[in-house]
């Protein structure tokens, strides 16, 4: 994410515990490791999601509170991913708080896709602060999710933009 420190490796694991206090290379340390959901293959639905640790530093996702601010959210909407030999491009269009029980910006498989757009209008409904262009692309979300203090977890969601090589 251009404009943080979050440039990292992103592990695929079985399950969601494994990475929590292990780096990319396994080592044990409090920082852990950026990973994707572990029940679902990454970019297989509509809603990929990757998780971080809120490190104090701004290591993992610590960066990511940076979005709490409209003026820097409205100015670093785009982030990228390499994978699969590309890189892809996304640009937020949510960013809000929820509580750890509500696992709502984790859902990954829709019925339709009118009911993606009333998931995307959902999360734009949450955001904290209006981001001007509605998400239009191919129709794939990257969720980013973190802790943000003892009983919230932060969301920041993009939409993919196009493929870039």
């Amino acid at each position: 994410i251009p404009d943080t420190e979050i440039h990292y490796p992103v592990v695929w694991p079985e399950d969601n515990q494994t990475y929590l206090k292990r780096t990319f290379g396994g080592e044990k340390r409090a920082c852990g490791a950026l990973f994707f959901e572990g029940s679902r293959s990454p970019f297989g639905g509509f809603n990929t999601v990757i998780y971080g640790h809120n490190m104090r530093s701004e290591a993992m996702f610590g960066g990511l509170k940076k979005y709490l601010e409209p003026d820097y959210g409205k100015t670093h909407r785009d982030f990228y991913i390499f994978f699969g030999g590309s890189w892809r491009h996304y640009q937020i269009f949510a960013v809000y708080r929820i509580r750890p029980q509500d696992i709502s910006p984790y859902e990954g498989a829709f019925a339709s896709r009118e009911a993606l757009e009333e998931f995307v209008q959902s999360c734009r409904d949450r955001s904290l602060y209006a981001l001007e262009a509605a998400p239009e692309g191919t129709g794939e979300i990257l969720t980013l999710s973190t802790c943000h203090g003892s009983g919230e977890r932060l969301i920041v969601q993009g939409w993919r933009k196009a493929e870039m090589e």
